[in-house]
């Protein structure tokens, strides 16, 4: 039974037929029983840049946060839609449009949601050039649809006070998601710092504007 690949021994990886059972090796344990699995965070982060994994982390995050809103799970997550590519011998979730959709059904307190990841639009949802958010909650109510559009970004700068707060570069890429995509209420960056920062204005909706929300996270994915 093959249970271990040795990734350090350079005579055995240049050897003839390695990379063929390296990527079987790979196949066999690519797919996830359940996608918040530890076991499938593991095999689904392995070999990934940072700022992926905490993109990554955001969205487990933002359905973590959905879920107790609506006090219960997804009420479809489209497993069917979900897809796993194995490019290079590393896995990552697919990023096409609607590959990931969490939805979440209406309760006493909430209208009908639902969550995308990498949702691209334009055409129709655009006012000019196509935007592509990392997540985007829109919200279905009285025969509309509100966007709030969050990116991850693992950055942070620190002020005087040694306050942790995002960039003013993704603060300024906030304006650009709120002007052109159609239908948006609100824009966040979401980051690994300390400091909510909120720059809203005094409409009908909740969080209009642009900001910047902290999210931490340990070995744990907590």
């Amino acid at each position: 039974t093959l249970s271990v690949i040795n990734h350090a021994n350079t005579i055995l990886t240049r050897g003839n037929g390695y990379k063929q059972i390296y990527s079987t090796y790979i196949n066999l344990k690519q797919t996830p029983m359940n996608f918040f699995n530890g076991n499938s965070l593991i095999e689904l982060f392995e070999n990934k840049s940072i700022d992926k994994l905490y993109e990554y982390i955001c969205l487990f995050k933002l359905v973590e946060i959905l879920y107790e809103l609506y006090e219960n799970k997804p009420l479809e997550w489209q497993w069917e839609k979900l897809k796993l590519v194995n490019k290079n011998f590393t896995i990552s979730v697919s990023e096409s449009n609607e590959q990931i959709t969490f939805i979440f059904k209406n309760n006493s307190s909430y209208p009908k949601s639902q969550l995308l990841f990498q949702h691209t639009f334009k055409g129709s949802n655009s006012y000019s050039v196509e935007f592509r958010p990392d997540f985007t909650w829109q919200i279905f109510t009285e025969g509309k649809v509100l966007n709030y559009h969050f990116d991850a970004k693992f950055k942070l700068v620190q002020d005087k006070d040694k306050n942790q707060t995002s960039k003013n570069n993704d603060l300024t890429k906030m304006h650009s998601y709120r002007d052109g995509i159609k239908n948006t209420v609100g824009c966040f960056v979401l980051f690994p710092g300390t400091v909510k920062e909120f720059y809203l204005i005094s409409r009908q909706y909740p969080y209009e504007g642009i900001g910047a929300f902290p999210i931490q996270y340990n070995k744990n994915f907590d």
